[in-house]
């Protein structure tokens, strides 16, 4: 079989002037899960930096190119509910719906690309650990008009080293419910 070569600075060219994983499978030749792989590749040689795919319109497949595929940090999951509020307007809130050392995804809290909020998450009533809170700025969103529904992806600039204690703690409770 043989294997397409395509040139890094093609591809992130393409990706940067936004052509949309469509276009991309067509001009490269490639499938969704080789256009993933292409992603993958880009990622790890630090050619591409994964917020600059955080928007990418998925195809429509069942194995869509996913951004969580090629984080270098893994988030967990929760299934359970953990408030997020804004520190400068506690009314803004969100629930919690994964986190990772490097950031959190969040429900529920209005936002745009760009936009730094300082956070706090009070999760003391379901895991042991004290409230903490961090700066973040939102790398993506995405917006379900139709049911009112607002995701948001924030990448954590600033936290304590005892925020950071915290957030480890509830990552380790995570792994262990497995």
């Amino acid at each position: 079989m043989h294997k397409r070569t395509i040139k890094a600075k093609d591809i992130v060219n393409d990706i940067r002037r936004g052509l949309t994983d469509s276009q991309l499978m067509r001009r490269y030749g490639v499938s969704v899960k080789g256009l993933q792989g292409v992603f993958t590749k880009l990622v790890q040689a630090k050619a591409i930096m994964p917020e600059e795919l955080f928007d990418r319109a998925p195809v429509l497949a069942e194995d869509s190119v996913t951004v969580e595929s090629i984080r270098m940090d893994p988030r967990e999951k929760l299934e359970i509910t953990v408030r997020v509020n804004d520190a400068a307007d506690p009314k803004q809130g969100g629930i919690l719906r994964d986190l990772s050392p490097a950031g959190v995804g969040v429900r529920g809290i209005e936002t745009r690309r760009g936009e730094i909020r300082n956070l706090v998450i009070e999760a003391g009533h379901i895991f042991p650990v004290d409230g903490f809170s961090f700066e973040a700025v939102c790398r993506w969103v995405k917006r379900r008009r139709s049911e009112g529904i607002v995701d948001a992806g924030f990448e954590i600039t600033d936290i304590s080293e005892e925020g950071k204690k915290q957030l480890q703690k509830i990552i380790r409770f995570l792994n262990l419910q497995e």
